[in-house]
């Protein structure tokens, strides 16, 4: 009895399950293409007209021009190192743990080939560690 009412209670739950995905992709998708949208409205309020997030090489000789091509860029690099504002703290983050992971790799060797030379002799410890 409690078998059953066990795998109908799982079968409810993979039903609400699959409701919940196919509510999300329906649904989400529709807010997801919303934000796209906002964001390129942002991007063309914020940028000059024709500079909208992209990078443009300078031509021509007009001043006004240049000017303009230059507005556009600052404001391109500007959003482009920010962000990169937190990477700095990452990668210190991540050059710490990867040396802490060198450390353990090397302690698990050590133990390694000393429990292989325990177990079958002092040769076995050469051929681990390659010393």
């Amino acid at each position: 009895m409690q078998i059953m009412m066990l795998s109908s209670f799982v079968a409810v739950l993979v039903v609400m399950f699959v409701i919940f995905l196919f509510y999300d992709f329906v649904f989400g998708q529709k807010e997801r293409e919303k934000e796209k949208e906002k964001e390129k409205e942002k991007e063309k309020e914020n940028g000059i007209e024709g500079m909208e997030g992209v990078y443009q090489p300078y031509n021509g000789n007009d001043a006004m021009i240049l000017s303009q091509q230059n507005a556009g860029n600052i404001s391109v690099l500007n959003e482009k190192i920010k962000k990169f504002e937190g990477a700095e703290q990452v990668l210190n983050d991540v050059s710490m743990n990867v040396a802490a992971l060198t450390s353990q790799v090397h302690a698990l060797v050590a133990q390694q080939a000393s429990v292989t030379s325990k177990l079958i002799g002092s040769g076995a410890q050469t051929i681990i560690t390659g010393v």
